[in-house]
Order: C-alpha cells, then sequence, then structure tokens
C-alpha cells in the first residue's frame, strides 16, 4: 500500500487494503504515470474508492464506476446522508436497494447499478 493511514479516511483500514492488495483486489488509478487514487472491487461489490485531494473534481470517480459498472452489476454502500459518492451513483443510474446494513462507522445504505 503506498498510502498512509494518515492520508486516508478514518473509516479506510490499513490492514483491509493490505489484504485487498494481496488478493488483487485493490486497483490503483493512475493518472500520467502518478498514482492518484485506488478503489476496491470485491466481485460485484464495490468497496472503497480514495482519490487523493489534488486529483479530485476531475471527474475520476464517475468515470471508474462508469466503467466498471458498464462490464458487470456492481453494488454500493454510501451513507444516508448525501454525499459525493452518493450523487455520483444517483447521477450514474443506481438505484436503492432498500438494504440498510451496519457498516465500521455508521449505518450504510446499499444501490446498485441498472
Amino acid at each position: 500500500m503506498v498510502f498512509k493511514k494518515k492520508d486516508l479516511p478514518s473509516f479506510m483500514r490499513m490492514r483491509e487494503l493490505n489484504k485487498y492488495e494481496s488478493e488483487s483486489k485493490l486497483h490503483y488509478v493512475m493518472i500520467n504515470n502518478e498514482i492518484a487514487g485506488f478503489y476496491v472491487l470485491d466481485g460485484s461489490m464495490f468497496k472503497c474508492l480514495f482519490i487523493k485531494p489534488e486529483y479530485r473534481g476531475r471527474g475520476l470517480a464517475s468515470s471508474i464506476i462508469k466503467e466498471i459498472a458498464s462490464n458487470q452489476v456492481i453494488t454500493i454502500a454510501t451513507t444516508k446522508r448525501i454525499c459525493g459518492i452518493k450523487r455520483i451513483i444517483m447521477r450514474l443510474g443506481f438505484v436503492s436497494t432498500g438494504v440498510v446494513v451496519q457498516g465500521k462507522q455508521s449505518l450504510l445504505e446499499i444501490w446498485i447499478s441498472q
């Protein structure tokens, strides 16, 4: 893992990310031969997405999610509040499954691509 714990949101656990990396489920987002972020795809579950602050606002998250969802049906968990990722997936046509699960820090709604 090329990121330090202090650089990541509190809900992202280094041990878990290292496990995903060893299982080839962690994928790096590259821009001009630099790592701009990463995402975890575990089967059909899109587990997390992180884009470095200096690369945000360029549509990277939307393009990554759109590309993956064009190849397979995926699910994404979001907090109940409106946040950036929720706005993105709603714009991309994801729909709520009505399922709510307990996440590491809060309740999460499960969304599915169409």
